[in-house]
């Protein structure tokens, strides 16, 4: 488990929950509480969550309406419904504002008043939660609902928080919160010196450290949202040890909207690793339609991805907003891609599953989205479909309880340091629409594509943590995208790394800037070169597609962005720019080898979608000693296997992407008995123990 302890109930156990978000003030109307809540059942769902909001719960300073979520804890229990509570504070009462002054500041001084939009339509979105006077009130509230609601058999949970995040990147730089970052600046350096030391500047004293004024300053920059991944960590500390504070016994967790793996680092700003060891455990949204919050971004492993990145932090964790449809009036979302999408986040580890939500939205900017069922409460294909995935689950949930994700050979790392440093560099200076938002840089990019890249190969992997780098030694092979940042302590880890017998595949940029962000005097550093056996010789940006001949496999590749050349020492060169320059080196060092890329393949993937791309990386991986664990024939399209395991038995996923029926056969593992729990293939067994498979689209 991830984060604190869990409290007695013992979720993992006694359940898989399947559910969906139900009330958000003020829809659904009360006339219709009962009909829906009886009907949620009749579909197979087990919990259904409430997000009481500050605003609409304490209208006037110290009276508390609670008439709503009484009626619905009361239709929960009655058709034996488990209840997920959800603090919605960030929808702050008017008479906050008015008697505190509390609303945030931006960089530029100018206040960021409250207001209603999309999750937060009854306004009062956002108080700065650094106001020493918006967490005492909000103490009171969070007192008065757990002392009320504590009792009640059938809550299952509290939810700390709706998708923590500090956005947008300019705030908040009110005096409380700048008191929080000098707080937090002292306690990382000590003095004022020590800092200045650190990032070459000329402060006095504390009180001159102000947020940054001009987002150009790559270090002040840098530092700044760094204190904001903290602060939103501190919220949730805050927020876990007053729940905890008057109920002892069931957990509390929180979800990320978008993950660290999906998030724009500087425009949205949180630190997963750092917000799971707050809670019990932890959670995420599911992002993944390619026009909503992703689009440049969009591929076809990124729900996986968003799995396996929350998994690598809280190993329990639920999938806790799964979208069926958008909002006003956009793409029509087919039954299909929502089964693909449950059945992918089982397939990648969660033990959880609420749907966002129950009916479409009929207000606000999410109006006729997001929902189940029609907004009239009707029924339609996907809800059908869901209810469909609801029986099984349940028939079987001890299966998806117990089994877990199958251990991979290849790990990634993501470091949010790197990752932060290359948004930073990469922010548009305002009035620019990217100042906030921007996920379009070469970090993001490679990042996604190297895991991207994986997953057109067959081959599963899991993500480290740079914080967690020690755990790389239980891997064949470990890749790095575009490591900018490098230390140290990493630099010792992944030498021993290589010592070891371990594969090591950096792509470009390996140590480019030091901790500080400034750029390092030699690239890779830290006695890097000697593992890898060469160095970086110069780079250069590139606005158009660039070749690299890779000379061992004859094959060429695709580079986009950036491009480097390197001076191999000890190391052989495997791969040429056209002009002949080395872009491409193996070494052997210790018991294993280092590769080093001259530019970003990640990227190049999801700039080009080349196959070349997923071919070399197969290769590696194949010399490596790594294969595919689940072996498949015949595939025409594209279909992605996946597997859970407890010991001797296997739980096999083949999630088609293709718009045909595929006819393929599975020869690895081998089979003995074969049953479909979803009853939507043909299977036939060999002799040989082959299991022929006709999966539909």
């Amino acid at each position: 488990m991830s984060g604190k302890n869990r409290g007695k109930k013992n979720i993992e156990k006694d359940l898989f929950p399947y559910g969906v978000q139900y009330y958000r003030a003020p829809t659904p109307l009360p006339e219709e509480w009962e009909m829906d809540i009886a009907h949620i059942k009749k579909m197979g769902f087990n919990i259904i969550r409430l997000r009481p909001q500050w605003r609409w719960q304490e209208r006037r300073k110290g009276e508390f309406y609670w008439d709503d979520l009484d009626r619905l804890f009361d239709l929960a229990e009655k058709h034996k419904l488990q209840v997920s509570f959800k603090f919605m504070l960030e929808t702050a009462p008017a008479w906050l504002y008015r008697e505190y002054g509390c609303e945030r500041v931006n960089l530029f001084g100018t206040k960021i008043m409250p207001g209603a939009v999309g999750a937060y339509y009854v306004g009062g979105w956002l108080p700065c939660f650094d106001h020493p006077k918006v967490r005492e009130e909000a103490n009171r509230f969070i007192e008065a609902a757990v002392k009320r609601y504590r009792e009640r058999e059938n809550l299952l949970l509290w939810n700390a928080w709706n998708e923590p995040c500090s956005r947008p990147i300019h705030e908040c730089c009110c005096e409380e919160s700048k008191k929080s970052y000098r707080r937090w600046l002292k306690k990382r350096f000590g003095t004022v010196e020590n800092l200045n030391q650190f990032v070459g500047k000329a402060w006095g004293d504390w009180e001159d450290i102000d947020p940054p004024g001009m987002v150009g300053d790559y270090a002040e920059l840098y530092l700044w949202r760094q204190w904001a991944m903290w602060s939103v960590a501190d919220r949730l500390r805050w927020m876990y040890e007053e729940i905890r504070k008057h109920d002892k016994n069931h957990p509390i967790i929180t979800h990320v909207g978008s993950c660290s793996v999906t998030q724009d680092v500087a425009g949205c700003t949180s630190l997963d690793w750092l917000n799971a060891k707050q809670v019990d455990f932890y959670g995420s949204s599911f992002p993944v339609f390619p026009e909503q919050h992703i689009p440049v971004l969009y591929h076809e492993g990124i729900g996986g991805m968003i799995c396996d990145w929350i998994r690598s932090i809280s190993p329990y964790f639920w999938i806790n907003e799964l979208y069926p449809s958008l909002h006003n009036w956009k793409e029509h979302i087919k039954a299909e891609k929502l089964r693909r999408w449950i059945w992918t986040t089982v397939a990648h580890g969660a033990k959880g599953i609420l749907f966002w939500q129950y009916r479409a939205e009929r207000l606000g900017s999410e109006s006729n989205g997001n929902g189940l069922l029609n907004i009239d409460g009707s029924k339609n294909e996907k809800s059908e479909e869901a209810e469909r995935i609801g029986k099984v689950i349940n028939e079987h949930a001890s299966l998806f309880r117990e089994f877990s994700v199958l251990p991979s050979e290849v790990a990634i790392v993501y470091d949010h340091h790197s990752d932060l440093i290359s948004r930073v560099e990469n922010t548009p200076k305002p009035p620019s629409p990217e100042f906030e938002g921007t996920i379009n840089y070469p970090y993001k990019f490679s990042l996604h594509g190297a895991y991207s890249l994986f997953w057109n190969s067959n081959i599963p992997i899991d993500w480290i943590p740079s914080q967690e780098i020690e755990r790389i030694k239980k891997y064949r092979v470990v890749y790095l995208p575009i490591p900018y940042i490098m230390n140290e302590k990493m630099a010792e880890v992944l030498t021993r790394f290589v010592e070891g017998g371990g594969v090591l595949i950096s792509e470009a940029s390996l140590g480019l800037r030091a901790e500080n962000t400034w750029v390092n005097l030699s690239v890779p550093p830290f006695g890097l070169e000697r593992v890898f056996g060469c160095k970086e010789a110069g780079r250069v940006v590139i606005k158009k597609k660039r070749t690299l001949s890779v000379d061992k496999y004859g094959m060429e590749i695709p580079a986009t962005r950036m491009m480097t050349w390197l001076e191999a020492r000890e190391a052989e060169v495997i791969g040429r720019w056209e002009d002949g320059r080395p872009a491409m080196t193996i070494s052997a060092y210790g018991k294993g080898k280092a590769i080093l890329i001259g530019m970003y393949p990640g990227a190049a993937y999801m700039e080009t979608r080349e196959e070349s791309l997923i071919k070399l990386i197969r290769l590696l991986a194949e010399e490596a000693g790594v294969e595919a664990p689940v072996r498949l024939e015949g595939v025409k399209g594209r279909v992605y296997p996946r597997m859970l395991v407890k010991e001797k038995e296997r739980l096999i996923f083949l999630l088609n992407y293709s718009e045909k029926e595929e006819k393929i056969i599975l020869h690895s593992p081998r089979i003995e008995g074969a049953n479909d729990l979803c009853r939507v293939a043909e299977l036939n067994k060999d002799n040989a123990g082959n299991l022929s498979i006709k999966l539909p689209a």
